[in-house]
């Protein structure tokens, strides 16, 4: 495995996290993010130096992640709007306006 942390999250989905605990699983978080990113980068130059670019169709699906502290909460319960948005994220060459910039 990449990292591993033994710590449980919260006995209660509602109880308070310590600022300092709450700063770690944010920055454990952006890590983790920032490490996806970079992979993603890898295929995508893989893509460039093969030719394959221009006729590779690229979609990236995810789910909603973790909340990290919004209303109070820290795993993956949520009754709020933003725990049911997920990026969904298309790259199609042919169609000029998935092309960004």
């Amino acid at each position: 495995p990449i990292a591993h942390h033994d710590a449980v999250p919260q006995p209660h989905i509602y109880t308070p996290v310590a600022n300092a605990t709450a700063h770690e699983w944010r920055r454990h978080y952006r890590a983790a993010i920032a490490w996806v990113d970079s992979q993603i980068g890898r295929v995508l130059h893989e893509l460039e130096a093969r030719g394959l670019a221009p006729t590779t169709l690229v979609a990236l699906h995810s789910d909603h992640g973790w909340s990290l502290g919004e209303h109070g909460e820290w795993q993956k319960f949520s009754n709020f709007e933003h725990g049911t948005r997920v990026p969904l994220i298309m790259r199609a060459p042919w169609v000029r306006e998935s092309v960004g910039t």
